[in-house]
């Protein structure tokens, strides 16, 4: 026995009124997963006693488009066909697979499981046509009530931790393989097998496949956040969590998988941007924007205190500053004696040796505050030296906060300032440094401070701006770094060294001196303290 194609296309049409008997399912709707086929008798079919459960030789059955059509003999599968189309059923020929879309694995399973049968040499007295909606069934909600583990690594931040998070969407799912879903689920229905006899045991089974499924997503480096970018990576990646369930036992495959909203825990979300945050500031440029730890909590408690406050106006800038950040890290500078300060207008406007605060209100005067450092390789010969911030001219380059040229010419352009200005103002200032014929002698700025001149590429340039550097007011204190009140007495057990001081240092800090100033008040602070908690 077995299926001879017809007719390809559509099922249905005038054929059925030519052959004995015609096998055939109206279009089947989403909720239904499998139903028996109907049968039309026609005048030349000799089952003319009527048997449902018998298929006449030389009968036509019809497969519509999304449909797989099985014919059962007793309990077993004989004759398969995925294929739209009409088929006659041929007793004189071997059993016939059409498997259609859905692929070769229906001949695998067909093999194992569907037997032919002789019964003896008569006829078969049981035989049943049925149709499987192979088509996506959409629409099936789910939500995990309870957060589900998923692992969370940030190797930048050093995080490796479970969260619970919340997952809600849609997914939906398709019969893959009819053979088995006939075998293991729905077996001989008189009728219809609807979804909801399966519904609910697929979602339990799916929302306890997520956490596997998650486990996976995270090996990729996805983070939960992202996981609505990542829909398709986690159909997959259930497919495989429930692979010996769904499409090994029950045939059916997960088609896609919607993710609508997915929260983790409000703490586990802190404690995550919290560490994130944390790593953020170990480098010192991202720390400098934020001065998350500088917020004056000293200053504030000494206020309750009592305690007297100097020089609280006196604020020293540097005209060093990362244009984006305010650190002062990133500068290419190593040597005073190797350096230029170039404006906008590529030209020099200042003694780069002078003092902090006049250069800094020299940058002030100048276009936007904004001004370049210039040098050679003099001090970078290989690119690969570290300045005070252990960054090196090849990785500031590379970061896109330093320009790098063979020529000054090329400098200029990345600079943005015309060559010919850039060039005489390098041009005037190696003449007094070393091997020029000014050398020895202060130029128009009033400099003295020289070494090389700016001649060896590669050329480097980072711009920079004003920025804070040291406080010099704070707590008024004594030569034993005792805190004072108001009226100059010593606050008993109260002690401050360092920056939060005051009237240490002056209206201007001399460079250097505040390293002096908190290892000597640190110490005599540490030993006052220590005196006075002993009681001695």
């Amino acid at each position: 026995m077995g299926l001879i194609k017809a007719i390809a296309g559509a099922a249905g049409g005038v054929m059925a009124d030519q052959w004995k008997e015609y096998f055939y399912c109206e279009a089947m709707p989403a909720n239904i997963l499998a139903t028996k086929g109907h049968k039309k008798v026609t005048g030349r079919s000799s089952n003319y006693k009527g048997d449902e459960n018998i298929i006449t030789n030389g009968s036509m059955i019809a497969v519509a488009d999304g449909q797989c059509m099985l014919i059962v003999e007793q309990g077993k599968v004989v004759e398969v066909c995925a294929e739209p189309g009409e088929f006659l059923y041929d007793t004189s020929t071997e059993p016939s697979i059409f498997s259609g879309k859905l692929g070769d694995g229906i001949g695998d399973v067909f093999r194992n499981i569907g037997k032919r049968f002789t019964f003896g040499g008569e006829a078969p007295k049981d035989q049943r046509v049925y149709y499987f909606n192979t088509k996506e069934l959409i629409g099936n909600k789910y939500g995990t009530a309870s957060p589900v583990p998923f692992r969370v690594v940030d190797q930048r931040a050093a995080i490796d931790i479970d969260v619970g998070i919340r997952c809600f969407g849609e997914y939906s799912y398709h019969i893959a393989n009819p053979l088995l879903f006939y075998t293991n689920v729905c077996g001989n229905v008189s009728e219809d097998y609807d979804r909801s006899n399966l519904d609910s045991q697929l979602k339990t089974e799916l929302l306890t496949a997520l956490q596997p499924a998650f486990a996976k997503i995270s090996e990729m480096g996805i983070r939960y956040s992202a996981l609505p970018g990542h829909t398709v990576e986690l159909a997959d990646a259930l497919n495989e969590a429930l692979s010996a369930k769904w499409r090994d036992l029950r045939g059916i495959e997960v088609v896609s998988f919607g993710v609508s909203s997915v929260t983790a825990n409000e703490e586990d979300e802190k404690m995550i941007k919290e560490m994130q945050r944390n790593a953020a500031f170990m480098d010192p440029t991202r720390a400098a924007a934020h001065l998350a730890g500088a917020t004056g909590d000293g200053i504030k408690m000494l206020q309750k205190l009592g305690a007297d406050f100097v020089q609280m106006g006196n604020i020293q800038l540097l005209p060093l500053g990362d244009p984006v950040t305010g650190s002062l890290s990133g500068n290419i500078e190593h040597d005073v004696e190797t350096r230029i300060f170039i404006n906008k207008e590529g030209n020099r406007f200042v003694n780069e040796g002078g003092r902090r605060d006049d250069m800094t209100n020299a940058l002030f005067a100048q276009t936007d505050a904004y001004m370049w450092v210039v040098m050679d390789s003099d001090t970078y010969p290989t690119g690969d030296e570290r300045n005070n911030f252990g960054e090196t001219a090849n990785q500031l380059v590379e970061a896109g906060r330093a320009g790098k040229a063979d020529t000054l010419e090329g400098l200029a352009e990345k600079m943005n300032v015309p060559a010919a200005t850039l060039i005489a103002a390098v041009t005037e200032f190696n003449r007094h440094a070393e091997g020029g014929d000014l050398a020895g002698t202060p130029d128009e700025f009033g400099r003295t401070l020289y070494k090389t001149p700016i001649d060896t590429a590669p050329f480097y340039a980072a711009a920079r701006i004003p920025t804070v550097h040291h406080t010099m007011g704070g707590v008024r204190i004594n030569v034993n770094a005792q805190v004072l009140d108001e009226n100059g007495n010593v606050i008993p057990g109260l002690y401050a060294a360092g920056e939060v001081t005051g009237g240490v240092h002056g209206a201007n800090r001399l460079g250097g001196n505040a390293v002096a100033d908190f290892v000597v008040f640190g110490r005599i602070a540490g030993e006052e303290a220590a005196e006075y908690a002993l009681g001695e």
